[in-house]
């Protein structure tokens, strides 16, 4: 019996000793990280114009035109304005526009793009009758373009620290 046991243990440890394998060769995993920015210059922008009646402009109809005067003046087309709604003040200033709510206002959203100069057209609309500018959007069309590109320079600033390690 003790014969047969010892048997039995001997092959049982020798089918397991070929089970076993043994790497000489370790695979040692090192992680760098890098980073990189990069400001990307909009080109399109999106403007909420806000018009207001005031004491020298008495009616909404004639800011209206005087506005689209100074738009085409400007080179934009009548199909890049947006109106966006009348009388209406959600922002953190409404009481100061509440004291002057029986004046007319009027909301118009204004999309640019990259050939228009924004600084002239800005200057421009230093008028009375505009009580506000804000840029409510910016995109780029190549975004995704300049995602690559920072992905690659991220990869470039990583590459000596890697040999560091």
């Amino acid at each position: 019996m003790k014969r047969v046991t010892l048997i039995i243990a001997f092959i049982y440890l020798a089918f397991n000793a070929n089970a076993i394998e043994v790497r000489t060769e370790l695979n040692r995993i090192i992680t760098v990280t890098g980073s990189a920015e990069i400001v990307i210059p909009p080109d399109e922008i999106e403007l909420e114009i806000t018009l207001t009646e005031n004491n020298s402009w008495k009616s909404l109809s004639k800011i209206e035109l005087a506005f689209m005067k100074l738009l085409f003046g400007n080179d934009i087309e009548k199909d890049r304005v947006v109106f966006n709604s009348t009388n209406s003040s959600f922002y953190w200033y409404y009481w100061w526009h509440h004291r002057r709510d029986s004046r007319k206002s009027k909301k118009i959203i204004l999309k640019l793009d990259a050939k228009t100069n924004f600084m002239k057209l800005v200057r421009d609309l230093d008028k009375e009758y505009v009580t506000s500018i804000r840029i409510t959007k910016t995109s780029n069309k190549d975004l995704q373009k300049f995602r690559r590109e920072v992905k690659i320079e991220a990869i470039k600033a990583a590459k000596p620290k890697q040999n560091i390690c």
